[in-house]
Formats: structure tokens, sequence, C-alpha cells
């Protein structure tokens, strides 16, 4: 097992749930929020990118891959509605 993928994953889900939370805060017109989301959703796209590249060269696991499918279904589901 690769760590650092591991720790891509993490950091991926921890950077997913910040996302998230300025999302919906900058939704109700936080300022502070306001001022982040963009900056947040061009990192979030770009570790998403290299973890999208990590899965077609097989460099991370299946249950890597199931909770990076969770997350992205919960932004999904999060950024609809």
């Amino acid at each position: 097992m690769n760590y650092k993928w591991v720790k891509r994953v993490d950091d991926y889900a921890n950077y997913a749930k910040e996302y998230l939370t300025h999302y919906k805060k900058s939704l109700k017109g936080n300022s502070i929020s306001l001022s982040k989301y963009p900056y947040m959703k061009v990192k979030w796209e770009a570790l998403s990118i290299k973890l999208e590249k990590a899965k077609k060269r097989e460099l991370l696991t299946d249950k890597q891959i199931k909770k990076i499918l969770k997350i992205q279904m919960k932004i999904i589901n999060t950024c609809s509605n």
C-alpha cells in the first residue's frame, strides 16, 4: 500500500468536507465563505484530477476508490439541491 495515496484520499475527504461547508455558507451570503468558495473549488478539482489519474494508473485500492466515489456523490447531491 502506498501511503502517499492514503494521505491524498484522506486530504480529499477533509477538503471536500470544508468545501461543502463553504458552499452552503456562501449560498446564505456569508462573505468569508463567498470569498473562499471559488479558491476551494479550484483546489478540490485539482485534487480530483490527481486522484482520477491515480485510479486510471491502478495506484488506488478498491477501498480508496469507493471512498472517493462516496465523497463525489455527497458533493453532487449537496450541490444539486
